[in-house]
């Protein structure tokens, strides 16, 4: 996918995202490595068939709802809450995470401090890969999703937005909302109209000012991730930029 400009300093990410309306279908998603495709997990998982093998997507999906059951204090009500429910642990789904956020996307794209020696592990598989990350930008202006009309999201025929209810407090901080596609094989720009999705490159030099800046926001490791973990994570980056 090509890239439609550069974001180099916070100034140019703003002049990305000036004039838009929150809640008008725009959506925002941010990879800290530029060469990924827009592929969701189990589609890069699984290469062949989706619907054939004895371990496909729907087998394994149904195993994590029996499993979950015994572990969950309520029980989503929905077959797109389960959904949502398992990407948020982990669990390879056809959904894509995106945000209605363009400041919690961004995060996602630079959040991370990349060394030398990660970029090296990189390039044993991406040998031109430098450091820079990815900055996309969807328009969709068809409804979301309506779980009580349309029931089965593993049967879903077309791309679509859906929005969960807040299964998890990470979904609600993140604003979180997710894309959904026939088949998660293919990436999800191939699907659309050219100009639906928009990706920008972030030079790997302005991911750390980039940070800084969005921390002044408040956009940081422990308001992305309400939790003690981002928590910690985050008073464990003060402490490893002050040392």
């Amino acid at each position: 996918m090509e890239f439609s400009g550069t974001i180099s300093n916070f100034d140019d990410f703003r002049n990305i995202v000036k004039g838009i309306t929150p809640d008008e279908r725009y959506f925002f998603r941010g990879e800290s490595r530029d060469f990924y495709s827009l592929i969701p997990k189990v589609g890069r998982i699984i290469k062949s068939d989706i619907s054939v093998s004895y371990y496909d997507e729907k087998s394994i999906f149904s195993r994590f709802k029996n499993h979950a059951k015994g572990l969950l204090a309520s029980t989503p009500s929905t077959e797109w809450e389960w959904l949502a429910l398992a990407q948020h642990h982990g669990l390879p789904t056809r959904l894509l995470d995106w945000s209605t956020n363009p400041l919690v996307a961004l995060y996602f794209a630079v959040g991370e401090h990349l060394t030398d020696i990660e970029i090296e592990k990189e390039k044993i598989t991406k040998p031109d890969y430098s450091g820079d990350a990815a900055f996309y930008f969807l328009t969709i202006k068809s409804a979301f999703v309506d779980p009580e009309k349309i029931r089965r999201p593993l049967d879903h025929t077309y791309v679509n937005i859906y929005k969960p209810s807040h299964i998890s407090s990470r979904i609600k901080s993140q604003s979180g909302v997710f894309t959904i596609q026939p088949d998660p094989r293919q990436p999800l720009n191939e699907r659309l109209k050219p100009k639906a999705i928009r990706k920008y490159s972030i030079k790997r030099e302005a991911r750390d000012e980039l940070r800084k800046e969005l921390r002044l926001f408040g956009i940081h490791q422990a308001s992305i991730f309400p939790d003690l973990d981002g928590l910690s994570s985050y008073l464990q980056s003060i402490l490893s930029e002050n040392n």
